[in-house]
């Protein structure tokens, strides 16, 4: 009877039997050591005596517990997603739990200290195939979304460039003032005004003159060597230190068209916030034509600020 006792005990499979993971080396160094993280799972840590060694769990992993069974034979110091070991003593293994936050969630870590039990180790590193794949997917939508985002402000922009260039041009632009200041053509398209400074010209302060003479800042871009202006003005002055530049538009006031979108475009859609307009009441936005000087002399413009 005991025998056959002993011969059954010798067949089932013993309940108490476990095996420990041992991270494994990578291809540049085999010292720095990989492993797949198991919440179910105990890690064996071979450590050397008077070498220091690390764990690295995952990035924005934060280390709120850290349980070591021999504190006087082994050191421990915690350090955001890192822990750092130091065997005291030579000989004397134990084990390590670890406790982690990863957003909002616990993670939890068992490790097998082992003195001189196998090669070296100076870095254990975790990794997480769950997680990468979810980084990897995210990251991969957020390509396609930036790459989205790209073609569609690409595709604003040839419209915006577009608008700018259509339509008839009015070239009945007239210049009285300081002639370094002129550009070298200037034209509209009914919408929109353009100003060309050719060869990095400075580009001179460019106002609005209102029905009333005041003159306001106006709102315009810079493309290469064009200033486009968003609106059109009967009247504008350009002004650079003391010298000013009287810009008169010649052609009758543009009733504007009925399909006004705030943009150049027709088929680019805004909403302008409150702010300064045009003469004719449209809102201000931008377009190219060599301007004429007037014989007679400009009206006297407001002078500008003395330099200090």
């Amino acid at each position: 009877m005991r025998t056959a006792l002993l011969a059954l005990a010798l067949v089932l499979p013993s309940t108490g039997a476990w095996a420990d993971a041992v991270p494994v080396g990578g291809k540049a160094d085999s010292r720095v050591r990989f492993v797949e993280y198991n919440p179910n799972q105990v890690y064996t840590i071979y450590g050397r005596f008077r070498h220091a060694l690390e764990i690295e769990f995952s990035p924005g992993e934060t280390i709120t517990q850290a349980a070591l069974g021999d504190t006087i034979s082994w050191e421990i110091a915690p350090i955001g997603n890192i822990i750092f070991l130091k065997p005291r003593e030579s000989g004397r293994s134990t084990n390590l739990i670890v406790l982690t936050n990863y957003r909002g969630q616990t993670r939890s870590y068992r490790f097998q200290l082992v003195m001189n039990g196998g090669p070296p180790m100076y870095s254990i590193k975790f990794r997480y195939s769950g997680e990468e794949a979810s980084r990897s997917r995210d990251a991969a939508l957020y390509a396609q979304i930036q790459a989205g985002r790209d073609a569609e402000a690409g595709v604003v922009k040839a419209a915006l460039d577009q608008a700018v260039v259509e339509g008839k041009r009015n070239l009945d632009y007239w210049f009285r003032g300081d002639s370094q200041l002129e550009p070298s053509e200037v034209s509209d398209n009914g919408e929109f005004t353009v100003m060309r400074f050719p060869g990095h010209q400075e580009i001179p302060a460019i106002f609005g003159v209102n029905q009333d003479g005041a003159e306001a800042i106006i709102d315009y871009d810079v493309r290469e060597d064009y200033v486009v202006i968003h609106g059109i003005y009967k009247e504008m002055r350009l002004r650079k230190g003391k010298s000013v530049l009287c810009v008169t538009n010649g052609a009758p006031p543009a009733k504007g068209r009925l399909d006004r979108t705030g943009t150049v475009s027709p088929i680019i859609e805004r909403t302008v916030k409150p702010g300064l307009r045009a003469p004719d009441g449209s809102a201000i936005t931008p377009q190219t034509g060599q301007g004429q000087r007037l014989p007679a002399s400009p009206p006297q413009p407001q002078s500008a600020p003395e330099e200090q």
